[in-house]
């Protein structure tokens, strides 16, 4: 230990979990991409669009207070344009749709670096084409993944049960908070962890159970974890990104729509 007057030693990891305010956005639109599986797939790619274009907006606006705002006519290609597009080509031939993918995600590449030709930007130019291509890729992949999952046979119940990990990985927090009767509560950072996977296998182990095929107990607790680590993974990226924005530390560690 340094011999530093005032000096002590750095506290663990604290996180802050939220109240539920912080997990209506995320539950809202999983409950409307649910209601759509009853409607067809040309609705839930219109469900899905609003809900990628809210998202592709706060990720622009985080990435451009920190000077790296993604091109976004090229991001919102993928991300607002593909799942229609998908939907309506695989309305009646569903393999049809996974076509399409490569195709527009090569026209992004080319454009964003055609529109650096164009415009000639000399500074953050590596930033720019990052941020526009990391976009791209996660918000129009993640909103095209769901209308492709829905042709899948038996999509409904893969869509279902992702929705059904996505909500029990949200809820956590908020319930752990509510149920120790505070607004927020600071905890460890292996809480933020074990609280959403512990809600998570819950809900697995329940879906097994009552659906059966195809949802598997491998595939199911394959599917939990892949639902736990996509958000943890996407909360710890937006907070990254405000506090490299100057903002305040806010934790957001479990169930806060990550």
């Amino acid at each position: 230990m340094r011999a530093v007057a005032g000096w002590a030693p750095a506290p663990d990891p604290i996180r802050t979990l939220q109240p539920m305010a912080q997990v209506v956005g995320p539950l809202v639109f999983t409950g409307a991409v649910l209601a759509m599986l009853a409607v067809g797939p040309v609705a839930l790619a219109v469900v899905v669009v609003i809900g990628a274009a809210l998202a592709l907006a706060d990720l622009s606006a985080l990435l451009g207070r920190v000077g790296a705002r993604p091109v976004l006519p090229v991001a919102a290609l993928p991300a607002l344009v593909l799942p229609v597009l998908v939907a309506v080509v695989g309305a009646d031939d569903p393999a049809r749709g996974w076509t399409w993918l490569g195709g527009v995600f090569a026209v992004v590449v080319v454009a964003g670096f055609a529109l650096v030709l164009v415009f000639g930007r000399r500074h953050g130019v590596v930033h720019a084409l990052g941020s526009t291509f990391a976009s791209a890729l996660l918000v129009g992949l993640g909103a095209t993944s769901l209308v492709l999952l829905h042709g899948l046979p038996e999509g409904a119940v893969w869509l279902l049960s992702l929705g059904v990990l996505a909500v029990a990985a949200d809820l956590a927090g908020p319930v752990l908070v509510l149920a120790l009767g505070r607004r927020e509560v600071a905890v460890s950072a292996l809480l933020t962890l074990l609280a959403p996977l512990g809600a998570v296998a819950v809900a697995a182990v329940v879906l097994v159970v009552t659906i059966g095929a195809p949802l598997e107990p491998v595939v199911a607790a394959l599917l939990a974890v892949a639902v736990v680590v996509t958000a943890l993974g996407a909360d710890q990226l937006r907070r990254s990104l405000v506090l490299d924005a100057g903002g305040e530390r806010r934790g957001a560690g479990v169930g806060t729509g990550g």
